[in-house]
């Protein structure tokens, strides 16, 4: 029987000629590299795949998943280690385009990265390989933050300029053309850690130019309002502060030597924003504090670190134990960031 003879006989399903709505939920739920794939085939399915609704609905159910991947970012290159839950991982290698190399990546969100070098700030996209050049501020900013209001479906950048005696914050919103001067800057970022985006807001280490004290400095990129937030009082150490994203709040890692990490949570309670301690990291001799940075909260309890810019480990709270996940090309400008893939077009910043 010819090819042609059986598929008209049923027992095959051409899934290419589902209606259009079974088609766009399918394509939902495909891998990136799968979908990538797709587009170059068929115009119908390049047309579903570019629809904006798909795209943010493919963003969403990516975001759910209980085991993100890790970018990682050399000099040169970028890596992507998927499903951290796993010691056999794979680290799959891509070179980075040759306007971004050696640069600095401040943020990733929803699947974009920003990254500066010599005044030149980028948006792109590691799947896509789309880039958005972002025209030049009035000068080279001391600290800069990317990020995401999901009411006014908005991407940003954030640029602080610091002096001696003053701080000046201009903020470019994706699709403008031009930087816009923010007022009443009441902290100072460290410039030494990158920000955190959490619920439209990003946050620093920050020392407040008011109270005269360390503490987390807050942007909204929605209304483009600034505030601050105290240390838990019951903090021992005011440095190095460590944050990032944990079970959905902002945590601080309190580095106490020589071999404790004091993990705080912020949360709501009663109307107001809390710190509550969460658990304490008691490491090994061997393992240095001040080269910890804590990625991921898993499940069943385990954070994912890394760990000397070197390698991901997993740390079991209960059992106090420590396992590596995977060993990666070292380098002094290794970073390694949560990453959400998605086909959100930095061109556009339409998600």
């Amino acid at each position: 029987m010819t090819s042609s003879k059986r598929r008209g006989t049923g027992r095959g399903v051409c899934w290419w000629k589902f209606p259009p709505d079974i088609t766009f939920n399918i394509f939902s739920r495909l891998p990136l590299q799968t979908l990538r794939r797709c587009r170059r085939m068929l115009k119908e399915w390049r047309i579903i795949i570019s629809d904006p609704h798909l795209i943010n609905t493919h963003l969403i159910r990516s975001s759910q998943v209980e085991y993100p991947d890790i970018l990682i970012l050399t000099k040169n290159k970028f890596y992507f280690v998927n499903r951290v839950s796993s010691i056999e991982e794979s680290v799959k290698g891509f070179s980075l385009p040759k306007d971004l190399k050696s640069s600095i990546i401040i943020n990733t969100c929803n699947g974009l990265l920003c990254s500066h070098r010599d005044n030149k700030t980028h948006v792109w996209n590691p799947f896509t390989r789309e880039v958005m050049h972002i025209p030049p501020s009035r000068d080279t900013p001391k600290v800069l933050g990317f990020g995401f209001d999901p009411i006014l479906n908005q991407y940003k950048v954030v640029a602080f300029f610091i002096s001696s005696n003053n701080v000046e914050v201009e903020v470019f919103t994706i699709g403008s053309s031009s930087w816009k001067k923010v007022t009443e800057v009441p902290f100072v970022p460290d410039p030494s850690y990158t920000s955190v985006l959490l619920n439209g807001s990003l946050h620093w280490s920050a020392w407040c130019m008011r109270s005269k004290r360390m503490g987390i400095g807050c942007f909204a990129i929605g209304d483009e309002e600034f505030r601050f937030v105290p240390l838990p009082s019951a903090a021992v150490s005011v440095h190095p502060l460590d944050l990032s994203v944990l079970g959905g709040s902002l945590a601080l890692a309190e580095h106490v030597y020589p071999n404790r990490v004091v993990v705080w949570l912020l949360k709501q309670q009663e109307g107001k924003m809390t710190w509550s301690k969460q658990f304490v990291l008691w490491l090994p001799a061997f393992m240095s504090i001040e080269s910890l940075h804590l990625l991921y909260l898993l499940k069943n309890g385990e954070i994912i670190l890394e760990y000397n810019h070197q390698k991901l480990v997993s740390f079991d709270p209960q059992r106090r134990q420590i396992r590596d996940i995977k060993t990666y090309p070292r380098s002094f400008e290794t970073c390694a960031f949560l990453h959400v893939g998605s086909l959100v077009s930095p061109i556009i910043g339409t998600a």
